[in-house]
């Protein structure tokens, strides 16, 4: 084991809570509409096996608490074509993140100076349209499309200022704003950010593929 390890005591620890509702109503004997909520709060307090108290670091600790939710509406009809059965399936989903996400100065094993004060969010909507064909027994066919844009805002709070030294000018990051979408289909899929502004942009972003349906 290394000794920072030992030295700096790194553990983690993890807090999560969550909820949903769903209410499905059957229309008639062909359309089903279903809506769905959830919620949650989840909280990671993280210690590293180093101070964090150096140059441009954000902390030896990291103390993350996020608050998110979403919610979804469906709409689903079955039928048949060509004597064969059939559904078709659309639907809107919308979900938020807000992550408070703070450093510390990891003393030996216990919280020290603030290093890192951030509030993050995250906004995801998304459209979906789905089928599903049984030609046979033996074989069907299924297909769809689904959009999602997605917006993330990043903002350093001024109480906790990136310090390049001791002792030097504190500097702030001008708040982050970036925007990207994503269209995918059983087939193929196609993502692209669209604008950014603010002092940088993130290095990799996953963007959401699928499935169609709801990922609730």
């Amino acid at each position: 084991m290394d000794a920072a390890v030992l030295q700096y005591d790194a553990r983690k620890s993890v807090r999560n809570r969550q909820a949903g509702l769903v209410w499905e109503h059957r229309v008639d004997a062909q359309d089903t509409l279903r809506l769905s909520a959830y919620g949650g709060t989840r909280h990671i307090v993280q210690y590293l096996p180093f101070s964090g108290s150096f140059g441009l670091s954000a902390g030896g600790v990291v103390d993350l608490q996020d608050h998110f939710g979403g919610t979804t509406a469906a709409f689903t009809h079955a039928g048949e074509l060509q004597a064969r059965p059939y559904t078709v399936a659309a639907g809107l989903d919308y979900a938020r993140e807000n992550e408070y996400r703070k450093g510390y100065v990891n003393a030996l094993g216990t919280q020290g100076a603030l290093r890192n004060d951030q509030y993050n969010t995250v906004d995801n909507v998304a459209q979906y349209v789905q089928a599903h064909w049984a030609l046979s027994t033996r074989l069907s066919l299924s297909g769809g499309v689904r959009h999602d844009a997605v917006r993330f805002d990043s903002m350093n709070a001024a109480d906790a200022p990136f310090s390049p030294a001791p002792g030097a000018a504190p500097t702030t990051a001008a708040p982050i704003r970036w925007w990207g979408c994503c269209t995918s289909s059983a087939a193929t899929a196609a993502c692209m950010p669209i604008t950014a502004t603010g002092s940088s942009r993130p290095r990799s972003t996953s963007w959401p593929t699928g499935p169609m349906a709801s990922r609730g």
